[in-house]
This record gives C-alpha cells, sequence and structure tokens, in this order.
C-alpha cells in the first residue's frame, strides 16, 4: 500500500530501549517537533501529552491547527500555558495536512525535525533513541517501525515484518518499490521521519497532495543525495480509525498520484535503469488502484458501466476485490477465535509483572500478591500479565496455586500454554536447557564436575523487553484495564504498549534500587539483583502517574528527588492472629528466600553469632525455611535447613525467637511484618528494621553487633514471659499499622481518582486525574 498521510484533516509503539536518565539540554541537537491538527479533539491531547512526556526533555513542540472549526485551538492554548515548549500556529485558511507542516517547518528553530500525526502516540524514548541513533550511524533522516492499532479492533500489525531484527539503509529505488500500492513488502513512505533539518533545506511537502505527501519528500530528499536509516524498534504507535484520511484513497487520489509519479520517473530517468522499473512498477500499481476505485465506486451505485469502465481500465483490478474479501473473513475467523469481550461492570487492573509468582514464597511474590487480593476483595478485576518468557526462570514450567488463583483473576505468561493448574513453556529449548541444568546439578552433588557451567537464568525483572514482548502487550493488554500497577520500575516502558493512555498507572518500586549499591559496595558483597543508577531510576518512576513505596524513607527519598510525582506509601499487608505466640524455649527460626540480602545475612549470622548462642545454649537449634537454603552449605551443629515449606505458620507457632540478620538489602523487609502478624519475639539488625524504626521500637529487639545480636537472643530463649511481652507488642503493631485497608487503601484514590481531570485539553467531563 502507499504511504497515504493520516492528515491533519480530521487528520485523520523492539525491544523498546529504556532510557538512561531524563536528557536535559546540554548544547546537544534541538528536535523541533511539527503537529498538524485539524479537527483533532478525540484524540489530540493524548498525542500531545506522549510528546511531553518523552525522556529527552530539550524540544519543542509546534502545533499547527489547519483552521479546525472544533475547539482544537482552545486544547492546544491550554498546554501552550502550561509548557513553554508548546507553540501554537493557528493558520487562518485551510491548507491540508501538508500545507500546515510546511508552515511548521517555516518557524521551526531545532537542529531536527520530527514529524508526529496529532492522531497518535510516541513512546517516551522515541526522541532520544533517533537522535542518539542519527547522530552515531551519521544519518540525514531515521525512522522506527511503526505499531499500527485500531481503538475499536484488538488486531496490531506492523509496517516492517514483525521478525524485522536489524537497521537498515533506504535508497531511492528501494523506497520506491517499498511504496508500490497493495504490494506485501513494507510500506516505508507510512513512516514518521526526523529528518536533519540542514538536510531538508529549502524542500517542502508538495501541497497539492492530499495523500502520500510524505513519501513524496521523503523520496525527494533520498534523490537529493540525503541518507535514510530505518530502526526495527517500535516507538511510534499509528492509530488507525474511520476518520484518517488512509482509510479513503479515492479515484481522484490515484489520479493525482499518477500524475506525480509519471513526472517523477522523468526526472529521475538520469538516476539509472533501478530507478525507472521501480517507477514503472509503482506506476502500474497506481493505475490498479485507481481502476480498483472505480470498480468499488460502480459496485456501491450498482452501476454496471462504471463496472465494466474499470475493468476495462486494468484488468487486475478485479484480482483486487480479494483484499476486501479476505479482510472481511478475517474479522469473521478473528471475531469467531477471540475470546468474547468482557461484559462487566467491574474496573479492571492490570498487573504487568514479570515475577515469577508461584504463591508467597519470597517477598516480592508476597507483597504483590497481597495488593492483588485486597483490590479483588474491592470489588476490582486483576489480571496478571507477563510479557516475557524470561519470567520462568530455569524451570519450563509453573504452578498457578490456590494462592495465586485468589487473587487473579487471569494469568497470562507470553510463550506458554495452560495446562490443569499449571502453565508450560512452548519453546522445546527451554525444557532442554533445564534438564542439562538438573543434571548438572546431580554431577556437582557428587563431584563428577568440580564448576557449574550452565550460566542462571537472567533476572527476569529486569531484561528489556524484546519487540516480540512489545507485540503481545499491545494485543493482550487493551481489553477490560482501567488501570495498571507496573511490577518494578523496569515495566515503565512496558506501559506504553498497552495502548491505554487513559488507564493510571502506578509503578510498585518494591526497592529503590539504586541505594543497594554502596551498601552492597560497603559489605563487600555483590547483589543478586540487576544494578541500576539514581538517574535511570528516577527517570523510569517519573514515567508512571504515580510510585507505590513500600516503606517510608524509601517514599521520602522519592519525594525528594521527584516532587511532582505522587507517592503512595503502602506498606506489606500482612494477616494477624489471634493471640501471641511466644514458642518454645531453645527455637529459632529464619525464613528467606535465595537472594543476596538473605545470604550474606545468614552467612554473617552462622559464623559470627550461633557459635555464641550454642556455647551459652548448647541444645538452641535453628531451622532455616525458603529458598536461601540452597546457597547455604556446611551447616554448623544445631542448623538445619527445610527448604521451601508450604504452610509456614507451624514452624512459626513452635519458634521462640525468629530472626532477621540482614546487614544489606532496602526495602521494607517482608518477612519481618510477617513475623509480627504471627505474634513472635524477633531479633533484628537496623537494615532490617529500616523504614519502620519507630513504628516498631520496644515490639522487636534491635542489634547490629554480632555479640549484641547473640545476647539478645540468649536473654529471650529461656524468657518465655519476654518473649510473650515482645510478641503481643509486635502482634499489636501488625494490627495497627500493617492491616490491608491501611496498608492498600490509598491505592484505589490513584488508580481512580475521585476528582476529575488534570489534562488541560479534557474537561471534567472526560477524565479523571491525580495531581501531583
Amino acid at each position: 500500500m502507499d504511504a497515504p498521510s493520516k492528515a491533519a484533516r480530521t487528520s485523520r509503539t523492539i525491544a523498546a530501549p529504556d532510557p538512561g536518565g531524563t536528557r536535559e539540554a546540554t548544547g546537544a541537537p534541538r528536535i523541533s517537533v511539527i503537529m498538524a491538527n485539524y479537527c483533532g479533539r478525540d484524540h489530540l491531547a493524548d498525542a500531545i501529552e506522549s510528546v511531553l512526556a518523552q525522556t529527552l526533555t530539550d524540544f519543542e513542540l509546534i502545533v499547527v491547527d489547519d483552521r479546525s472549526p472544533d475547539d482544537s485551538v482552545s486544547v492546544i492554548q491550554r498546554y501552550a500555558e502550561r509548557d513553554p515548549r508548546v507553540r501554537l500556529i493557528a493558520l487562518q485558511e485551510n491548507l491540508g495536512p501538508a500545507g500546515a507542516r510546511n508552515r511548521g517547518f517555516d518557524v521551526a528553530t531545532g537542529d531536527w525535525i520530527a514529524i508526529v500525526d496529532n492522531d497518535d502516540l510516541i513512546h517516551p524514548s522515541r526522541l532520544a533513541f533517533l537522535l542518539d541513533a542519527a547522530l552515531a550511524d551519521q544519518a540525514d533522516i531515521v525512522a522506527d517501525d511503526l505499531l499500527i492499532f485500531n481503538d475499536r479492533s484488538p488486531g496490531i500489525t506492523t509496517m516492517l515484518p514483525e521478525a524485522a531484527d536489524a537497521p537498515f539503509w533506504v535508497d531511492a529505488a528501494g523506497f520506491i518499490r517499498s511504496n508500490v500500492i497493495y504490494a506485501p513488502r513494507p510500506s516505508l513512505g507510512f513512516c514518521k521521519p526526523m529528518i536533519r533539518r540542514q538536510a531538508l533545506g529549502a524542500l517542502r511537502y508538495d501541497e497539492t497532495l492530499r495523500i502520500g505527501e510524505d513519501a513524496d519528500l521523503l523520496l525527494r530528499l533520498v534523490v537529493a543525495g540525503r541518507t535514510f536509516r530505518i530502526y526495527p524498534e517500535l516507538l511510534y504507535f499509528y492509530r488507525k480509525h474511520s476518520a484518517s484520511i488512509s482509510h479513503r484513497f479515492s479515484e481522484d487520489d490515484s489520479r493525482r498520484l499518477i500524475d506525480v509519479e509519471q513526472r517523477l520517473m522523468r526526472e529521475h530517468a538520469k538516476l539509472g535503469a533501478d530507478v525507472v522499473a521501480a517507477h514503472r512498477e509503482r506506476l502500474a500499481s497506481l493505475e490498479r488502484a485507481a481502476a480498483f476505485a472505480m470498480l468499488v465506486a460502480g459496485l456501491k451505485a450498482r452501476s454496471p458501466a462504471a463496472v465494466l469502465g474499470a475493468v476495462r481500465a486494468a484488468p487486475a483490478a478485479l484480482w483486487l476485490l480479494r483484499l476486501p474479501l479476505k479482510a472481511a473473513l478475517k474479522r469473521r475467523l478473528g471475531a469467531w477465535k477471540r475470546p468474547p469481550a468482557l461484559q462487566t461492570e467491574q474496573p479492571g487492573i492490570l498487573v504487568l509483572s514479570r515475577q515469577r509468582i508461584a504463591g508467597a514464597t519470597n517477598g516480592s511474590s508476597a507483597y504483590l500478591i497481597s495488593i492483588a487480593r485486597f483490590l479483588r476483595q474491592r470489588g476490582y478485576r486483576v489480571s496478571y500479565l507477563s510479557p516475557s518468557p524470561t519470567t520462568f526462570g530455569r524451570w519450563p514450567f509453573l504452578r498457578v496455586v490456590d494462592e495465586t488463583r485468589s487473587a487473579f483473576d487471569a494469568f497470562v505468561v507470553r510463550g506458554s500454554v495452560r495446562v490443569g493448574s499449571y502453565l508450560l513453556v512452548r519453546d522445546p529449548k527451554v525444557w532442554l536447557r533445564a534438564c542439562l541444568s538438573v543434571a548438572e546439578d546431580l554431577l556437582l552433588r557428587v563431584g563428577i564436575v568440580a564448576r557449574r557451567r550452565i550460566a542462571s537464568a537472567p533476572y527476569a525483572v529486569s531484561q528489556p523487553l524484546t519487540r516480540q514482548d512489545c507485540l503481545f502487550l499491545a494485543r493482550q493488554g487493551r481489553q477490560g484495564n482501567d488501570a495498571m500497577l507496573l511490577d518494578y520500575a523496569f515495566l515503565a516502558s512496558a506501559r506504553p504498549y498497552v495502548l491505554r493512555p487513559d488507564a493510571r498507572s502506578l509503578i510498585v518500586m518494591h526497592d529503590l534500587f539504586s541505594s543497594r549499591v554502596a551498601r552492597f559496595d560497603k559489605a563487600s558483597a555483590q547483589d543478586s539483583v540487576a544494578l541500576l543508577d539514581a538517574d535511570q531510576e528516577y527517570a523510569l518512576l517519573a514515567q508512571s502517574d504515580g510510585v507505590v513505596a513500600i516503606q517510608s524513607a524509601e517514599a521520602e527519598a522519592v519525594r525528594a528527588q521527584l516532587p511532582d510525582q505522587p507517592v503512595i506509601l503502602a506498606p506489606m499487608a500482612v494477616s494477624v492472629v489471634a493471640e501471641p505466640a511466644p514458642g518454645q524455649d531453645g527455637t529459632l527460626l529464619f525464613v528467606g528466600s535465595n537472594t543476596a540480602p538473605n545470604v550474606i545475612g545468614m552467612q554473617w549470622f552462622l559464623a559470627s553469632v550461633w557459635p555464641t548462642i550454642r556455647a551459652r545454649h548448647p541444645t538452641a537449634t535453628l531451622q532455616i525455611a525458603g529458598s536461601v537454603a540452597r546457597s547455604l552449605s556446611s551447616l554448623p551443629e544445631g542448623a538445619t535447613c527445610l527448604g521451601v515449606v508450604p504452610d509456614l505458620a507451624p514452624l512459626y507457632r513452635e519458634a521462640g525467637v525468629v530472626i532477621s540478620p540482614l546487614t544489606v538489602g532496602s526495602g521494607l523487609k517482608i518477612k519481618l511484618i510477617e513475623a509480627m502478624g504471627f505474634g513472635k519475639a524477633i531479633v533484628a539488625t537496623s537494615t532490617t528494621v529500616e523504614g519502620v524504626e519507630t513504628l516498631v521500637e520496644g515490639a522487636v529487639v534491635v542489634a547490629d553487633e554480632a555479640a549484641t545480636f547473640a545476647v539478645a537472643v540468649c536473654d529471650l530463649l529461656t524468657a518465655t514471659a519476654r518473649r510473650t511481652h515482645l510478641a503481643r507488642e509486635a502482634l499489636a503493631v501488625a494490627r495497627s499499622s500493617f492491616a490491608a485497608e491501611a496498608c492498600y487503601g490509598p491505592l484505589l484514590p490513584a488508580l481512580f481518582p475521585n476528582r476529575e481531570t488534570t489534562r488541560p485539553g479534557l474537561s471534567a467531563e472526560t477524565t479523571g486525574g491525580l495531581t501531583g
């Protein structure tokens, strides 16, 4: 198909690169974004906001209103009053999309000019990516792939083939052939370019063209010797709708394009046979398209003469009737295959995550399940969606346990199939790798091999999004979802692919990752999660409508760095037992997953604290529950690793003292709150109680040195009355400060605010908003 512009008269997002921080003006090239508008009221605010949300901040947005009869100008004016980067050019006569963009070119001050349509969206990292790519490759024109969507249809397509994975240069002949009408190859004339202003020079859009003006300008630039490079990143979200000009390819449009093509073929004869042959191919396709337009018009008018005239002009036009028939058949089959649309008045909340959630087996999973269960109990539909098969980790299957089912109405992971209560990976390579890994574990255990050669599975939470991840989100994330929770800051770049700019999103932070680096360095230890510096983390957190912090110290840190960003403090909620549980004398319990803070803490405790305890209480026992056991070997006498335990309640009831000897880490320590909910006497470090120090004062014994930690434990091991007092105080704190309503209640007005509107372009009747 040709590159017909979706134009400004009713003018009518790979891996998306994660930003390395918000880019400020530092003398780098500046960008002018040109947006032509005609009657764009329905989508204009979303288009403008997607530009203003760019991680690269040094740009101007020139919105050229093509004398719209609706109130578009007032929408643009309100944005211009709020943000000095927005400039309104209000034309006194209607010039069409080409003319409107040309007027934008004439006033642009940037070194680069980027085209964005008034009904489309762009990814927050788009301008930064294209500028970096253009400078690195020394290109005059750059463009990305289009993620093409329709508000009324779940179907998603792309400009380039879905398997595209490498950038490429575009020459004149290749570009002409790509714009052959109804050809099976990508139509590069659809792309929305960013052009070096110096390379543009005096060239402008052909204002006589109603459609195809984008392709025409790009071809003239390429013929003039400008270098043009296209990248497969899905960063431009191209909206199709009933008012799009690209949907109305008329006979008149075809005739005008034929005249232009004939002229260009004459002018380009000197460029060689290949270019001329490409022009002939495109010209023939335009003539077929013109005849096809006549044929369709004749069929609609029930005019045999018009139909015969079209067939005589181009018999091949008859063959083109297969296209609408094929499209109609595809729609019907698609409707048959697709599950029925959700018929419910319940608001939907989409949880985007890449955690391997097999129940509350670790702190982060327990926290997410706890939030989801609360929201579901309050009457919301809650769906878990993972866009990446890396969620499975080293195992090719995942059991959806009752604890998970109680929290989510739907649980979907890309690349898997549901069999009973299990999700199974489709990729056989993952199964093979898992089998080899199990075999290697056995060989290590019996001493046949000395070290592991199969690398561990990547830390899925922080992996960059792939092109297929992005397409999966676009196809699966829209239906029935009215708000989003992004599990960890790393998924900030995933939000735009859900194609719901109206849906509020909150990032569930879990930990302030950037604060962990210095702490692990100080302890001369290596973290088990991804490294993220402060600039990167705050840039990601800024891309949502709010941040959910699990403890107060980290909430305050985010507020200090992002004063305009709403921060919701939502500590982990826990269920509480009826009575305190002092447990049995001489028994200790530690519960933790196989993460670096737990491993380092237990290694310190076993080496530096446990010998002193055993010296004073030779019969004392320590039980270690959870996957942390995988990293602990050669346990001292009295210590036992239980591994993952399906029900922790009996262990908590029997334990006399629960320990949390963490020396590094961040976030709220979930197992601390869990132990308080079970009504236990607890000895912990100041790292463990960080962020809740004031709350737990008098309810938790805090000790940081090995000697004082050992003394605190020893003093409680046989002191039932003292343990009962601490357990009662801990239980009281859990009831008052960590009940579900107290912890998660503030999420609801943030996701579904009662007070409406913050967007200056929309009235209170059309949108909701949360002010910073």
